[in-house]
């Protein structure tokens, strides 16, 4: 059996590839807030006036992920 090349694959509905995508989702999503919490404004811990982007799809796959 090889290992499954999300890069080849095709299949929209692809376990394997959606259990990546969450957790790459995850991964982003943490590295945002994280930058944030750490901002320079940030650091006394009083709260900031910013704005933070992320991907629907992002959302999306960890909405899916704590649906469980």
């Amino acid at each position: 059996m090889t290992d499954h090349d999300a890069s080849d694959c095709l299949d929209p509905a692809c376990d394997p590839c959606l259990t990546d995508q969450r957790q790459e989702s995850v991964i982003r999503l943490e590295r945002a807030l994280l930058d944030l919490e750490t901002s320079p404004e940030g650091r006394a811990g009083e709260w900031v006036d910013c704005q933070v982007t992320v991907d629907a799809l992002d959302v999306r796959n960890l909405l899916d992920l704590l649906r469980g």
